[in-house]
């Protein structure tokens, strides 16, 4: 069985880089023997992946692959310089 992304946590790294942590979905297995026999679930474990200040790409290409999403590799350039967000805006 695949693991199946649950979470990704997306943090600055010190170095002006970004760092993607993924965790999974627990998944089911059967054990044997005692008392405690039977089905039961764990975690496959966490994943940290490290990008650096210039890796902006290969960021966007790791989490639209989790994400489903397909990129563009260039950029349309329709959006006007008005409509653009300012960094730190919401």
């Amino acid at each position: 069985m695949a693991k199946e992304l649950e979470m990704m946590r997306i943090t600055p790294a010190s170095n002006g880089g970004i760092t993607a942590e993924h965790e999974y979905k627990r998944k089911p297995v059967f054990r044997k023997g005692g008392m405690s026999g039977g089905m039961d679930t764990e975690r496959p474990p966490s994943e940290s992946f490290a990008f650096g200040p210039e890796d902006g790409q290969k960021f966007a290409a790791h989490i639209s692959k989790h994400l489903g999403l397909k990129m563009r590799s260039e950029p349309r350039g329709d959006v006007p310089e008005d409509a653009k967000p300012e960094l730190g805006e919401e």
